[in-house]
């Protein structure tokens, strides 16, 4: 078995109370009976030099944070037989105490979450159990879930079966069969907090559109067409048809999606804006283009789809009404808070295949 220990402080490195202490025996404990087990934690400011003598530097790579991407080093060293792999950004963690940040904890905490699953494809390290400890690694089982189980990235290239070869499918479905459901959680939250009270009485109280129609206050006004925005593989690996595609060809499967939104466009009378992540692609800019009656856009090295739709949404929705959709979770939080609309990839798919039947109904029609 292979086990990964997140945690945002560890002994003999870093320490403010005793999840430090468990961090640095328990995995220990369990290398003495045969389990793979490894660690990774902030390399904080505060780490001893002696310490930061003996590390190594593995990789460096970006992380997305928002509408901007963060450097982040990874370094290691072996201490009594374990592996440890520290995140280095001088800017969340080079700072004169390890905790007590204030507002800044969820965003530097947050980059930790996101670098340790990043981190995964570098050190070729793939876990059968990712360990987290305390709010500071609270969100990697929902990241985990939300952006990061349908990447080739985080499947392991070169493992392999004892007896028969483990295709790609396979360990895909083995990772996702390992992801925390929303009822595990739901489950853990109350055992460690208590059973939750939910008011029945709550779901006849009005919506807050219902209650601005009754105080007779004016919504907004729009002028101009309504913009939606699509991440483009976030919307291919979440659609069924679309993913099978994709295992076989990638280019086929963005095709196929490119002519659907030609479709869904002509339908809706919408603007609508197909955007596809190239951010890990070398010297690549920023590609768009008026393709048949919708916009293309590939992003720019060191952009994600994410950044970019994020960015544009922020702007449109200042004149327009915008929606965006996608699947992944964080964003939709996001483009909530930029005054936009959010359509989740299945909801996105019925009203797709609506437009195609509609589409079909008419032309039936002309014959």
């Amino acid at each position: 078995m292979k086990l990964l220990f997140a945690v945002s402080e560890a002994v003999p490195f870093i320490k403010t109370g005793g999840l430090a202490d468990v961090a640095g025996a328990l995995p220990a404990a369990l290398a003495k009976l045969g389990v793979d087990s490894r660690v990774i934690l902030p390399k904080y400011r505060d780490i001893a030099p002696k310490w930061k003598a003996r590390m190594e530097h593995v990789t460096d790579f970006s992380v997305a944070m928002g509408w901007r991407r963060q450097y982040c080093g990874l370094e290691s060293l072996t201490h009594n037989g374990i592996i440890y792999y520290f995140v280095d950004n001088e800017f969340y963690f080079g700072r004169d105490a390890i905790y007590g940040e204030g507002q800044e904890e969820g965003e530097r905490f947050g980059f930790f979450c996101r670098a340790v699953l990043e981190s995964l494809p570098h050190i070729g390290f793939y876990p059968d159990v990712l360990h987290c400890n305390d709010w500071q690694t609270g969100m990697i089982p929902t990241l985990l879930k939300l952006q990061y189980m349908h990447l080739p990235s985080c499947l392991p290239d070169g493992e392999t079966d004892a007896e028969e070869p483990e295709t790609k499918q396979q360990r895909a479905a083995r990772f996702v069969e390992k992801a925390v459901s929303d009822e595990e959680l739901m489950e853990i939250f109350e055992r460690t907090y208590g059973k939750i009270d939910r008011d029945p009485r709550k779901a006849f109280k009005k919506t807050k559109v219902a209650a601005l129609e009754d105080k007779k206050v004016r919504l907004p006004k729009y002028e101009g067409p309504d913009y939606l925005l699509v991440d483009g593989y976030n919307i291919i690996f979440a659609w069924d048809d679309l993913k099978k595609i994709a295992e076989e060809n990638l280019d086929a499967a963005r095709g196929e999606l490119i002519k659907r939104m030609c479709n869904y466009q002509g339908y809706a009378g919408c603007e609508l804006i197909l955007v596809f992540d190239a951010y890990k692609v070398k010297g690549r800019h920023r590609d768009v283009e008026k393709y048949c009656n919708i916009n293309l856009v590939f992003t720019k090295e060191s952009e994600t789809a994410d950044s970019y739709i994020e960015r544009v949404t922020h702007e449109l929705s200042k004149d327009h009404r915008v929606r965006v959709a996608t699947s992944d979770g964080l964003e939709q939080m996001i483009i909530l808070g930029n005054g936009a609309m959010r359509i989740s990839a299945a909801e996105f798919r019925k009203r797709c295949d609506n437009a195609e039947e509609a589409i079909r109904e008419y032309i039936s029609s002309m014959k």
